[in-house]
């Protein structure tokens, strides 16, 4: 079975994450999930999350090529 290559992928370079949530967790500390499918965001701004919340679903929105699920964590 012959398969055809792909050759260029629909890649967001002006938004590199993508769909994402970004949580305040207090004291100058942030996390962000990034590259949520489109449309899966189930939280909006002020909300209040807890462990094991839905807070949207694998996808590859923004700089990707592929699904995927970024997390990042900040502090100051």
């Amino acid at each position: 079975m012959w398969r055809t290559p792909i050759l260029t992928t629909l890649m967001n370079t002006e938004q590199p994450a993508g769909n994402f949530v970004e949580i305040d967790h207090g004291h100058g500390e942030f996390s962000m999930l990034a590259h949520l499918k489109q449309a899966s965001v189930t939280v909006a701004p002020g909300d209040r999350v807890g462990t094991g919340d839905v807070i949207g679903l694998c996808g590859n929105s923004g700089n990707s090529s592929e699904p995927m699920q970024g997390m990042s964590v900040e502090g100051k």
